[in-house]
């Protein structure tokens, strides 16, 4: 006669022992590889702003921590680092470890003041917390009169509060010159220097026996005087009449 209860009794033995072998095979494995599924590729979560990085973890089920750095080599107030890695295998419910680049309170790249009047120029330090420092004069041709040719530090240097800016700035190109003193000189030379220094020549003639003749006997306007470049000086030449 068959022994039923022992086959019944053999077989709850076998279906125990199943059990506890997949509840072992759990154990060492861990639950997230069978009950939450992989990941297959973490992305790259480089240049993402916290909002995207945050979207994109619970997109993926991953979970996100964040810290901070400032490191003025990278760009502000996005994701500068990351672990694990880029196409690191990881599961749903995993942590990843990301960190975002933050201005430092004290410390900001400078604004380019140049070509900016330098009243408003010293207005917008003053509102940055930076201070006015050296300010020279130079001639400019290109740059407005009374605005900013160059500073330093230049635009975009990572400045703090209470640092000091020095600035170039153009100053009012004089219209005038000043007339050369070319009396008592040949007519040819003082020809000569006026075109040079930007005047027209207009020659008139006179005669005086006691100087020889083609020499400069006056001018007009008179030398050290003060008058537009392009305009006319009258120079009076000695001439044989």
């Amino acid at each position: 006669m068959i022994n039923r209860k022992g086959n019944a009794a053999l077989i709850v033995s076998f279906i125990l022992a199943a059990i506890i072998v997949i509840g072992l095979v759990v154990l060492i494995s861990g639950p997230s590889n069978i009950f939450r599924g992989k990941v297959t590729s973490l992305p790259n979560f480089f240049g993402l702003s916290k909002d995207n990085a945050m979207l994109t973890a619970q997109q993926l089920g991953i979970i996100v921590q964040f810290d901070s750095t400032t490191d003025v080599n990278l760009p502000f107030n996005v994701v500068v680092l990351q672990k694990p890695f880029p196409g690191k295998m990881v599961n749903k419910g995993d942590i990843v470890y990301l960190t975002l680049n933050k201005k430092s309170s004290e410390e900001f790249p400078i604004p380019d003041f140049r070509n900016m009047s330098i009243d408003d120029a010293k207005s917008e330090i003053a509102k940055l917390g930076l201070v006015l420092g050296k300010v020279e004069r130079q001639k400019s041709r290109t740059v407005t009169p009374n605005s900013v040719i160059s500073q330093n530090p230049a635009p975009g240097t990572i400045v703090k509060k209470g640092d000091k800016v020095n600035f170039v700035v153009s100053k009012k190109v004089s219209l005038l010159s000043v007339v050369p003193h070319v009396t008592g000189r040949y007519y040819t030379a003082a020809r000569k220097i006026l075109i040079d220094r930007g005047f027209k020549v207009i020659i008139r003639y006179k005669t005086d026996i006691n100087y020889d003749f083609d020499l400069v006997l006056s001018q007009y306007p008179p030398a050290g005087s003060r008058a537009k470049k392009g305009s006319v000086v009258t120079i009076y030449v000695n001439h044989e009449q």
